[in-house]
């Protein structure tokens, strides 16, 4: 078995304190169902370890690029980080923390998090043109997540590192943005449990700061706010700023490191001049380019024309 072979049933029969009614997304080795625990609903990730029949959660390695010792600290760093940070704009823990199970040949970990009722960031802009003032509304919400990650503990620095339309959810009930799967969230002062040379993250979301290995304890929420410019400049234009059809990683990456975008205004007349400025100061190459806190780069926001230029 695979882990995309994994559905209710299964889970059902496997983990039957959970009662799933759903499937709601996947990605990589992970499953995510929509459940119920004690009369509430919550969502239910599965996380594949291992599809070794003779691994047990020890630590053996797992072809995914991560031993389960790696996959289970990161999984409970997410754990760590959604109960600490308290925000209305990140995904909040749920009452079961990281368990193990075994479904035949899959070593699996799994937890419960808040169900965010709503759409992905990514299914609404393959819509209608997103308007002037959900766009501000995105910039505005992402960039509470990005200063609750980094000031939630006066003894950490974490910054998000995977920021990408996929990982933003709207909800339905009051339109508020709020940013999940802070799994490859990165403590400055903790060690890393990446890879030497190793880049988490998405590839067309990736950031200067990131691509560059010697950079790497450099990094600060400034590289969270450059990934929120990629998006912001995706969510208002249609385009992205540095990727086109057929283009190679190694030019994608190239075209972050050196490309300057063109300017959003010119793929969309009616966006405000003010949100332009934004984008392309968020894409700025150097970080001491872009905003020196989120409490200016807020007051940006707030200068926006949410009507747009007409």
């Amino acid at each position: 078995m695979n882990i995309h072979e994994v559905n209710a049933e299964t889970v059902d029969r496997h983990i039957p304190d959970l009662a799933p009614t759903a499937f709601i997304g996947a990605g990589g080795q992970k499953r995510v169902f929509k459940c119920e625990y004690h009369g509430e609903t919550w969502a239910l990730p599965l996380i594949v370890v291992s599809d070794n029949p003779d691994v047990t959660l020890d630590g053996a390695d797992s072809e995914f690029g991560l031993n389960s010792d790696q996959v289970i600290a990161r999984l409970r760093r997410e754990v760590e980080i959604m109960r600490k940070c308290d925000s209305p704009h990140l995904v909040k823990m749920g009452p079961m923390d990281v368990t193990p199970v075994k479904i035949e040949n899959l070593s699996i970990l799994y937890f419960l998090e808040e169900y965010i009722d709503g759409d992905d960031l990514k299914h609404i802009m393959t819509q209608d043109r997103m308007p002037i003032d959900q766009i501000k509304d995105v910039g505005v919400h992402v960039t509470r997540a990005i200063d609750a990650l980094w000031n939630c503990d006066p003894s950490q620095q974490i910054i998000h590192r995977d920021l990408k339309p996929a990982n933003v959810m709207r909800r339905a009930s009051t339109g508020e943005f709020v940013v999940l799967d802070v799994g490859l969230a990165f403590d400055l002062l903790d060690e890393s449990i990446s890879h030497p040379g190793q880049v988490p993250g998405t590839t067309l979301y990736f950031t200067p700061d990131q691509l560059d290995h010697t950079r790497k304890r450099q990094m600060d929420f400034r590289t969270d706010m450059f990934a929120l410019g990629v998006i912001l400049y995706e969510a208002t234009t249609g385009k992205h700023p540095f990727y086109s059809t057929s283009m190679s990683t190694m030019d994608l990456f190239k075209s972050i490191l050196h490309a300057k975008p063109k300017p959003v205004r010119d793929l969309r007349p009616d966006a405000p001049n003010e949100l332009e400025v934004i984008i392309m100061r968020l894409l700025a190459k150097k970080p001491h380019l872009r905003y020196r806190t989120c409490e200016s780069l807020l007051d940006a926001f707030d200068r926006v024309d949410s009507r747009g230029d007409t």
